[in-house]
């Protein structure tokens, strides 16, 4: 796996399609996503701790901020999150006035970690 321009900083959120997965590094965004055996023409949205988008190419094996969505919002990323994650893991609903952009990223990336955590296999 590679990265065009810069790669994003961590914890990020990547969109796989059935489910949102965190990466804590570039080393386990490389094997969670290679692990996956993602094909397609389809870009995969990827989300950095600062909130900024980027797009995972799984066709050229490859992660760009060149994308659609550059700025993703507090009520973007909790409603991806709340589409995407597993029966009986919980819903994230805090208060948005007082969360940063990046403490929701890490809020949502450490939910994403701890239901891994929780799940067999």
């Amino acid at each position: 796996m590679d990265f065009l321009f810069r790669k994003p900083e961590f914890p990020a959120l990547v969109d796989v399609g059935s489910e949102l997965i965190a990466v804590r590094s570039w080393a386990e965004c490389e094997s969670r996503l290679e692990a996956l055996s993602l094909s397609g023409p389809e870009a995969r949205p990827v989300i950095d701790a600062t909130a900024e988008g980027f797009a995972f190419h799984p066709e050229l094996n490859v992660i760009t901020p060149l994308t659609v969505e550059k700025n993703w919002t507090k009520t973007g990323i909790i409603a991806l999150y709340n589409a995407r994650k597993r029966p009986g893991a919980p819903t994230y609903a805090p208060k948005l006035g007082s969360r940063t952009l990046a403490a929701v990223v890490a809020d949502i990336a450490s939910l994403l970690c701890n239901d891994r955590a929780a799940s067999p296999g």
